[in-house]
């Protein structure tokens, strides 16, 4: 549900808000059981910048458009096939259902061992492990602003010939990465889907690929060109998203190259309770009601997420079937979790809201 503010209520709680700086550590960020959908802009406009660093900014990001979309879900790593490659991973990250980013967690940073997964090329796609060798450190914490750190990787892939489709028996890529992480700047961050405050992350990386080819017993080694790469990622911890809500690419004269958002977000529960309970919903989308048909007697309550991960209603719900007043709900995604008596989550559902 969305607050109407006038113009002045809506610039005092931003004004208020903006004066605090949000420290993120390892309990704010990378928790199992969530779902969200990230989307592309692939031609930002000229006021998607990243602006200058330093405290109390505010970034206007609502002319973002949509050209692609991705979906994500944080599992645990025996929920999925691949994590006997990364077995000190304690989190994953499901993109797609094709790509699986397997991660390390501790109370002093969160780390990303490396990537398994489906990737497009001219021929079609391939299937593939990406290590990172030390792993990289996406955050390390307490993360808190005028704060960062620097390190050295090597991002690794190896195939056979047939594989990578070149006439060669093995081949092999290594980028070695020079990385240097900075917690520039706080504010507030408004995007199509909200405002949100936000601790702003600039990632710079220089890294030289090397590519190696085996070919009769011998290998031939063709470095490439240093490349330079910057990111801007803006973490938030707010109403339980535990994510960017926005990231921009940037060359290295700091020019937006591309740019992407969080559109829906939504806790969902572990995949040891995840739709023990089958149910149904309609009319799907929904305008002012919503129908549930429920198995048997059922007893419990009902909890409405919106894509921010706040909860925006609640309501018992009895028997065979139930229903929903969509009525005060403005029109986006949604997703129900229904509880049993207990407070155990047995079931999820995504709706919604057309007006």
């Amino acid at each position: 549900m969305k607050l109407k503010l006038t113009f002045i209520f809506a610039f005092a709680f931003q004004a208020i808000a903006s004066f605090s700086q949000i420290t993120l550590t390892a309990a704010d960020v990378a928790i199992v059981g969530q779902s969200m959908t990230q989307v592309n802009d692939t031609l930002p406009a000229a006021s998607i910048v990243a602006g200058p660093s330093g405290p109390n900014q505010n970034w206007d990001f609502t002319g973002l458009h949509e050209h692609e979309s991705y979906n994500f879900a944080t599992v645990a790593p025996d929920e999925t096939p691949f994590a006997d490659i990364f077995p000190t991973a304690n989190l994953a990250a499901i993109e797609n259902d094709s790509a699986y980013a397997y991660l390390e967690k501790d109370n002093n940073s969160l780390r990303i061992l490396g990537i398994y997964g489906s990737f497009p090329t001219d021929d079609g796609t391939i299937e593939l492990a990406i290590r990172n060798t030390p792993t990289m450190r996406l955050l390390q914490f307490p993360a808190t602003y005028n704060d960062g750190f620097s390190e050295q990787y090597q991002r690794i892939i190896e195939m056979s010939g047939t594989e990578s489709g070149l006439p060669v028996d093995s081949f092999r890529m290594v980028s070695t990465i020079q990385r240097s992480v900075q917690y520039d700047a706080y504010g507030i961050l408004t995007t199509p889907s909200g405002s949100f405050q936000v601790l702003r992350v600039k990632e710079t990386e220089i890294s030289v690929d090397t590519s190696y080819f085996l070919f009769m017993g011998a290998w031939t080694e063709f470095p490439g060109d240093e490349i330079t790469d910057i990111a801007y990622n803006f973490w938030t911890k707010q109403n339980g998203i535990s994510f960017p809500v926005a990231s921009i690419q940037a060359d290295e004269f700091g020019n937006t190259v591309s740019a992407s958002w969080l559109r829906d977000f939504a806790v969902s529960p572990t995949q040891e309770n995840r739709n023990e309970v089958s149910f149904d919903v309609f009319p799907n989308p929904c305008q002012d009601q919503l129908s549930l048909d429920l198995p048997g007697d059922f007893a419990g309550n009902l909890e409405v997420y919106d894509f921010t991960g706040r909860k925006v209603a609640t309501t018992k719900i009895e028997g065979h079937f139930g229903s929903l007043d969509a009525s005060a709900l403005a029109s986006g995604m949604f997703v129900l979790v229904l509880k049993n008596e207990a407070g155990k989550v047995v079931g999820t559902k995504k709706f919604e809201v057309s007006k």
